[in-house]
């Protein structure tokens, strides 16, 4: 029981880690499109 329990901790930790990590890109991402289009505009 204590090792499902250690299993489902550690793979929803994993899981947040993950989301994290994906969502941290796509607005690292987004921001690397605005800016980018920013400064085609200037060129």
């Amino acid at each position: 029981m204590l090792y499902l329990q250690y299993l489902l901790y550690g793979g929803s930790s994993i899981l947040q880690k993950l989301l994290a990590l994906n969502t941290s890109i796509t607005y690292i991402g987004a921001w690397c499109i605005i800016i980018t289009s920013k400064v085609s505009r200037f060129i």
